[in-house]
C-alpha cells in the first residue's frame, strides 16, 4: 500500500494535534514514518499545497483575494505572514 497525499500541516477543519506552521520538530516526520508503516503502508509521499509556501508567492500572487473559499484565503494569507 501507498499514500502519495499527505499534508505535515492538518486542513484548518482537522483537530489532529500539530506544531505551528513551517515548523518541525524532531521526531515529527519520524513519527509519520512509524505510523504509516504500522499500518502497512510501503511507500509514502509528503507533499503540500502550493499556496501554504511562501517560496510560491511570486507566483501565485494574492489570488486568495478573489473570491477564494473564506478558511483558505484566511490560511493562506497567516502562511505567508510568517
Amino acid at each position: 500500500m501507498s499514500d502519495y497525499h499527505l499534508h505535515l500541516h492538518p486542513h484548518s477543519d482537522d483537530d489532529r494535534p500539530a506544531p505551528p506552521v513551517g515548523e518541525y520538530p524532531p521526531g515529527y516526520i519520524e513519527a509519520y514514518l512509524e505510523g504509516a508503516a504500522h499500518r502497512g503502508v510501503t511507500e509514502l509521499g509528503f507533499t503540500e499545497h502550493l499556496y501554504r509556501c511562501v517560496e510560491a508567492l511570486p507566483v501565485l500572487g494574492t489570488f486568495w483575494e478573489d473570491g477564494t473559499p473564506e478558511d483558505t484565503a484566511r490560511f493562506t494569507e497567516q502562511m505567508i505572514s510568517e
